[in-house]
């Protein structure tokens, strides 16, 4: 018999595993600079480089007005990666080329000590 959650936890695993395999062999062709960097419990999560692993699951409890500036990381599963490039005027952009997957809490949750791993 296979355990409905251990199954659900390999295919999120997987799912990582085949991210991190078709990113590091995009980064590898390509002649940019990149910079990795996971995010640290407690940072404010900031959708342009963050990605909530939780969210798809709690839209369909709420509303997606209920996301404001009071969520937190409560973990950060994958890093963001940026490609740095070099503009026409000689000025360097970064380029978000994959967001952080990170889990969230609210700034007042009570379980802020608890560490909800999605994998």
């Amino acid at each position: 018999m296979d355990d409905p959650k251990a199954s659900k936890r390999n295919q999120k695993l997987s799912t990582i595993v085949k991210r991190a395999a078709r990113l590091a062999v995009e980064v590898s062709q390509q002649p940019y600079w990149f910079s990795f960097f996971a995010t640290p419990p407690g940072e404010q999560f900031d959708p342009y480089y963050m990605e909530d692993v939780e969210r798809k699951a709690l839209l369909n409890e709420e509303g997606p007005d209920t996301y404001q500036d009071d969520r937190r990381v409560s973990l950060s599963v994958f890093p963001c990666v940026r490609r740095q490039e070099q503009g026409e005027n000689g000025n360097a952009t970064e380029i978000v080329i994959n967001k952080a997957w990170v889990t969230v809490e609210m700034r007042d949750s009570q379980d802020a000590a608890e560490t909800r791993i999605v994998v």
